[in-house]
């Protein structure tokens, strides 16, 4: 067994869910750590795509696993990417693996239904008027939560936060909690009219085929008259800061509230380097914060709450210069802390971030400040778990920033909140988007139940996020077009559905009025119902858009995903073809021109994923290339601890990412490929820089031009293909003369003989090898070993001028 690369370091820092100035009247406890889990199966007669899921039986208190899973963590983890791939197969010989939970059985990937079981101890003093809150930021698939064996309730979303009111569930001492999880597929419903629409739910993208509670769970005791939600609009046009305050009293007396509050200073600390654009200095940390003496007093008010029931209350402060803007350079954040009081005590503290900032719309132009702001950020679909992580984000931002950017689009599915506490801090304008992924091709529109789960889906994000002030933008779907396209949607139908979208976006105003820049990404401005127009393009010139009156989106550009050797060769010639890096090359000579093409004219621009294409995969906790890699690469760590919040891998494999902060220290942070470069060059705008990305005129090799006859010796039978086609390609096959041809598959012994005397009187030999058995018999006249790869791709290259091969183009030796 070899030495494995192991990391010690906290793999993924981040911080509490209260604040030190809540935990004053509030109480916390993380329950992640290592829970049990038991794997049920699907029963035989269970019947799929009807919408009804198979019943979960309750566990067997014997039945579980004697592996613990580590919680936040998909239970089939290991299959978020390619899996573990079967190096006997040679379309997976040289795959990577996605195993980042070694010690994970196999049988738990292929798992659809389960239960995950621990036991916890609830607050010791808590008084009569706690009530005891059980959080789930996020649980893949459908919920159903028990405590000490009574249901507390159900949820069903794949990213959003939820949570119980336990407080007549839990006992003193000892209390059980189980989770039982049906994955979100077991809820599919086929279209009897449409062959591609089964998926009643927001489907998401490289995410969906997770189950499980993966993200954090919190037990929390809050005081029975408190803060339930703070909306805080800054409208910096009428100088005014507004806040919406709910309050409940779950007592069953009225409740007379003082409410005051502070604005204060928010001072993230230590962050001057990470901040900068360089590299993380301290990644192994979450970035401490501090609150200055306060810059704003709120007026008090005095309210009456009934009992057991909610207000909502609007507070308005005139900031009067007192509040100083967010913005991408100068990311200043504010805390509101809000103090509820009764009968002369302090009933409790709620602290909301924010920043004092106002997004608008002006014509063709996004607004920020009153300002007109032009927005150059990227995309990434999230391929593994290591991504949701305050050190990849952190590494991600700083690329994006590197470049000259300023914002990210959290692309076709809601992402954990960590990501917009970094873009918070570090300037990073977000367009917050949906899982509702048209590109899945599988939305099933014809479903009722969709249409309320997307409702719910759409409303939850922006309720979540709507206080941060780098949201600039709500994006309801993606590609949601696709759906028509590839069902072949009937047009009364699809009439149907377009107006389902229209109010599916206007549900925007319904929970969010500070934000007027509303897209579905890529659909256009859905036939002129949005106030942005959104659109997503492949490699080449982009399209006039100078007819387009509304700001212009263009979320996703380039050939990345797709474009092929042959494709990209009109920007770098045979250059496509040589390489990786060429393939890069013509990539970032594609970026250059669109950006310079579409110059200032666009509210929001991202090619597509600067952070996975731009950039090479690199060999974390591998570097003996003799050999493929295998589970016993990559870098392992040992950090688990329970209670603390994120989500912790055991292992992160080769290959499977582009920037390493601090995962593997034997390894630079980042190797860049042409696009960075050629974006970062691009946004600079200066005309003088051209010229390192203009189209290459390679001079391709010329067609061939055969003399009328070309005599050659022909070892092999007159039958087979190859004797056709060089007679056809203008020899003459003669029993002398200095070249000889000799097809391996179909000559006979005396082929060898013939080899060394045209060798031996300085002579050109050309041997054609198209099976095993030919290769065999090749390596027995040269005495070499030759194999055949058995690969169907290959990619061959010019070894040195020669009059046969001057005339073959790269283009001809390539296939894939």
């Amino acid at each position: 067994m070899r030495n494995k690369t192991v990391n010690s370091a906290v793999f993924a820092p981040d911080k509490m869910w209260l604040t030190k100035e809540e935990e004053t009247c509030r109480k916390q406890q993380c329950l992640n750590g290592r829970w049990q889990f038991q794997p049920v199966p699907i029963p035989k007669d269970y019947k799929r795509n009807t919408g009804t899921p198979p019943s979960l039986p309750m566990p067997d208190p014997s039945g579980y696993s004697d592996t613990p899973i580590y919680i936040p963590s998909p239970w089939n983890g290991n299959v978020w990417g390619p899996g573990r791939p079967d190096r006997s197969k040679k379309d997976q010989k040289y795959t990577p693996d996605s195993v980042y939970y070694p010690s994970y059985p196999h049988s738990w990937e292929g798992t659809e239904m389960g239960w995950l079981r621990r036991t916890f101890t609830s607050f010791s003093g808590a008084d009569s008027n706690t009530r005891i809150i059980l959080h789930f930021e996020a649980v893949a698939g459908h919920a159903d939560v028990y405590i000490n064996g009574k249901h507390a309730g159900s949820h069903f979303d794949q990213w959003l936060p939820f949570e119980f009111d336990i407080t007549d569930l839990i006992k003193d001492g000892e209390n059980e909690l189980l989770v039982g999880v049906r994955h979100q597929r077991l809820f599919d419903n086929q279209s009897t009219k449409y062959k591609k629409m089964r998926t009643t739910y927001a489907h998401g993208s490289n995410t969906q085929n997770l189950a499980g509670i993966w993200n954090d769970v919190y037990l929390l005791a809050l005081p029975s008259v408190c803060t339930e939600d703070l909306y805080i609009r800054p409208l910096l046009d009428t100088d005014t800061l507004e806040m919406d305050i709910t309050l409940r009293n779950d007592t069953d007396r009225p409740q007379t509230v003082t409410i005051s509050g502070d604005i204060c200073p928010t001072v993230i600390e230590g962050c001057e380097d990470i901040w900068s654009g360089g590299t993380n200095p301290t990644p192994h940390t979450v970035p401490g914060s501090s609150l200055s003496d306060p810059v704003m007093s709120l007026t008090e008010r005095v309210v009456l709450i009934s009992p057991n029931s909610k207000i909502t209350v609007t507070l308005t402060e005139k900031a009067g210069g007192r509040l100083l803007v967010w913005n991408s350079e100068s990311p200043r954040l504010y805390t509101a802390l809000l103090r509820l009081e009764t009968a002369d005590k302090i009933a409790d503290c709620h602290a909301v971030r924010f920043g004092w900032r106002q997004y608008g719309i002006d014509g063709r132009n996004m607004l920020l400040n009153g300002e007109t702001v032009r927005l150059v950020g990227d995309i990434c679909h999230p391929f593994g778990p290591y991504m949701f992580t305050r050190r990849f984000i952190i590494s991600w931002y700083n690329l994006i920033k590197s470049v000259g950017g300023n914002a990210v689009r959290l692309h076709a599915q809601i992402h954990p909140r960590i990501f917009l506490d970094v873009a918070d801090e570090m300037g990073i304008m977000v367009m917050d988007e949906t899982g509702i992924f048209g590109s899945c091709i599988s939305l099933n529109f014809e479903d009722s139940a969709a249409w309320e789960r997307y409702a719910a889906h759409y409303d939850g994000l922006i309720l979540r996020d709507r206080n941060r002030p780098s949201v600039f933008s709500w994006s309801f779907g993606n590609e949601l077009f696709a759906i028509f396209l590839y069902d072949d949607a009937a047009k009364r139908d699809e009439d149907i559905f377009y107006a389902k979208l229209f109010e599916l976006g206007n549900r925007t105003r319904l929970n969010d009025t500070t934000r007027p820049f509303i897209t579905c990404d890529g659909d256009q401005d859905l036939r002129g119902t949005l106030p942005v127009w959104s659109k997503h393009y492949g490699h080449g010139t982009p399209p006039n858009l100078d007819h387009i009156t509304k700001p212009i989106v263009v979320g996703e550009n380039g050939g990345s995903y797709y474009a092929r050797p042959e494709q990209l060769s009109v920007f770098n010639g045979e250059k496509a073809f040589e390489s990786y890096k060429g393939r890069a090359q013509a990539l970032g000579i594609d970026l250059y021109d669109n950006i310079r093409s579409f110059g200032k004219r666009l509210a929001y621009f991202s090619p597509s994923e600067l952070v996975w294409f731009g950039m090479e995969h690199l060999p974390y906790g591998y570097s003996d290339f003799s050999r493929l890699p295998d589970l016993e690469d990559g870098v392992f760590f040992d950090n688990h601890i329970e209670g603390r919040p994120g989500l912790y891998i055991e292992r992160i494999p080769p290959y499977v990412g582009t920037l390493n902060p601090g995962f593997d220290p034997a390894l630079d942070e980042c190797r860049p490929l042409a696009m960075v470069d050629a974006m970062r060059d691009a946004l600079r705008f200066d005309s003088s820089l051209d010229g390192r990305w203009e189209r290459s005129e390679d001079n391709l090799p010329s067609k061939p031009e055969y003399p009328e006859r070309f005599d050659a010796r022909f070892a092999g039978k007159a039958e087979c293909a190859a004797y056709s086609a060089l007679g056809m390609a203008g020899m003459t096959f003669t029993g002398d003369g200095d070249a000889l041809i000799i097809d391996a598959g179909s000559c006979n012994d005396s082929a060898a003989e013939l080899l060394s005397q045209t060798m031996a009187d300085g002579g050109l030999a050309l041997i054609i090898v198209d099976s095993d058995t030919a290769a065999q018999k090749a390596a027995d006249m040269m005495q070499i070993p030759i194999t055949l790869s058995g690969r169907t791709a290959t990619m061959l290259r010019r070894a040195e001028p020669h009059s046969y091969v001057d005339s073959m183009a790269l283009s001809d030796m390539y296939t894939a």
